[in-house]
């Protein structure tokens, strides 16, 4: 298997935040892989059995899978929080929990883009190939909201305890501006999107073990109580941490779980 995650070249720098690749040759069974609330919008390279697919993905808040069989690759670039209006000119509230096929788009068609990726041999052709779409893409971008990029990055800066009104004094905006701004360039509330980073803070230390007790994760992370934290681990998973840690570690070493979580 190979894991790997790279930040984007500095002519993309504004537009991409990261660029992660997942490649698994042998997969035993058949596996719901989860794409998990990440704050961002990306677009996604994925292959598994004999289908390809090009996707951009608006920001996930309900959990979303990807259906893999014998092999899988998922190369993904996620894109700034506010990048979706600027590179393709629509709301970003439009495509929240949506993935949107890229085929038909006029710059995918003209440089013949899926089929290119499709014939790569390599995940690092295929992190090329995309860049070489996102630099024609930004060649005609509408400029950005940077208010809104502003807002957002405080906010993922903060694990997502930002206090609503020291923002709201910050940019001078009141509540309800500041809700009309996250709506079209984020796609999601400033208080939604401060649960998902709250919760992509939390995940991330569970998933490099750095705790004792899940209760520390909980606080650690701004959560009421560990209750509380399993709560949002739920809804942006569908399932509980236990449950996440136990698949993640069946997915790991090659084991296929039976429906209902068994072995």
């Amino acid at each position: 298997m190979i894991l790997q995650e790279f930040l984007p070249p500095p002519v993309l720098a504004d537009v991409v935040s990261s660029i992660t690749v997942l490649q698994v040759d042998r997969l035993l069974g058949e596996w719901d892989v989860p794409l998990v609330a990440k704050a961002m919008p990306s677009i996604v390279y994925q292959s598994s059995g004999p289908g390809t697919r090009l996707l951009l993905y608006g920001q996930n808040v309900a959990p979303m899978v990807v259906k893999a069989e014998g092999h899988l690759t998922l190369v993904a670039w996620f894109l700034k929080p506010h990048g979706l209006g600027p590179l393709f000119g629509i709301r970003a509230d439009e495509a929240t929990d949506l993935g949107v096929d890229l085929d038909h788009l006029p710059l995918v068609r003209e440089m013949g883009l899926r089929e290119r990726l499709d014939g790569a041999v390599t995940a690092n052709e295929r992190v090329r190939l995309m860049e070489a779409f996102l630099i024609r893409l930004c060649a005609v971008a509408r400029e950005g909201n940077r208010i809104a990029g502003y807002a957002a990055q405080l906010i993922a800066g903060g694990n997502g305890m930002l206090a609503m009104r020291w923002l709201q004094e910050e940019l001078r905006m009141t509540e309800r501006s500041l809700q009309r701004l996250f709506a079209e360039h984020v796609g999601l509330s400033p208080k939604g999107y401060s649960r998902v980073c709250q919760f992509q803070a939390a995940f991330r230390q569970l998933s490099i073990g750095n705790f004792l007790r899940l209760s520390d994760v909980a606080y650690d992370n701004g959560y009421a109580d560990q209750s509380h934290l399993i709560r949002a681990f739920r809804e942006f998973t569908g399932l509980t941490p236990t449950e996440y840690i136990e698949r993640t570690a069946a997915f790991l070493a090659g084991v296929a779980l039976e429906p209902g979580g068994t072995r």
